[in-house]
């Protein structure tokens, strides 16, 4: 690959014919010869990025709450259960953290029921 004088390059090679006036016209043919610039792109998209996140903020209200309106307060009577861990790998079943059996003694197995 070649190496090149330093410069904006973004679709150099692409004739924009519908941004150059006709040759018939009073002021005369301009060249094709037209680049985009590439960093006043990027910043208006960034500060668009910085706009956007600003507004819609994470902060987890989506609805305003409106004049009059009483929202119930959520209290639970009982504690939360924890939910029993069964984890299942390629040599070994453990519940609760506690070995259960290997893998290959499951494969192994015959009874219709596996305890």
């Amino acid at each position: 690959m070649p190496v090149h004088r330093a410069g904006s390059r973004l679709y150099h090679s692409v004739p924009f014919k519908h941004l150059v006036k006709k040759s018939g016209s009073a002021s005369g043919a301009r060249s094709s010869n037209i680049s985009l610039n590439l960093v006043p792109f990027v910043d208006m998209m960034t500060m668009l990025v910085c706009f956007l996140l600003m507004v819609f903020s994470a902060s987890g209200e989506l609805l305003q709450a409106q004049r009059g309106l009483d929202l119930p307060i959520a209290d639970s009577k009982q504690t939360l259960q924890q939910a029993p861990v069964i984890i299942v790998t390629k040599s070994e079943i453990t519940y609760q953290g506690q070995l259960v059996a290997t893998v290959d003694s499951a494969l192994r197995d015959d009874s219709p029921t596996f305890k």
